[in-house]
């Protein structure tokens, strides 16, 4: 009866993983925006927008497996997969120490602070990958969770 709980709720997830991607394109499209006529101020400004829809996302994406502890009943049925599940916990903690160190600095950041506006988007591309490779080994233990075969017929 676990599984087909952490599958309802791993179907869930899926969605929200499908959602962040969009949001994480978006992000991308406003950081990668290089137009001479656009001043650093409404890049920024452009880029907190897209960043804190970001943040909010990857939160709620978050917050719902950790409510619903899907990947630990996944551990009952494939104790294999703890350690994966342990490192996804963990990158969640860091996530969100990044994404707030991230925010705080570019809220502090001045127009003719050019140079370290730069490096801050640099800091949020590099986050971007980091959370692209986290999705990927989620959606990959996902995947194994819907298409376990709990038996039973023929």
């Amino acid at each position: 009866m676990a599984v087909l709980h952490a599958q309802s709720t791993s179907s869930v997830s899926w969605i929200e993983h499908q959602m962040l991607e969009h949001v994480k394109g978006a992000l991308r499209v406003t950081l990668d925006w290089n137009a001479p006529s656009v001043s650093m101020q409404r890049k920024k400004s452009s880029v907190r927008f897209s960043f804190q829809s970001f943040c909010r996302h990857l939160d709620r994406l978050m917050r719902i497996e950790e409510r619903d502890n899907y990947l630990e009943e996944l551990c009952e049925v494939k104790p294999y997969l703890e350690p994966q599940v342990r490192r996804l916990r963990a990158d969640h903690d860091r996530f969100r120490r990044e994404t707030h160190t991230l925010m705080a600095r570019l809220e502090q950041l001045d127009e003719w602070q050019a140079d370290e506006f730069d490096d801050c988007c640099l800091q949020i591309r590099e986050l971007l990958a980091e959370v692209d490779q986290h999705d990927r080994e989620e959606v990959r233990i996902l995947q194994e969770l819907l298409s376990y075969d709990e038996g039973g017929e023929g």
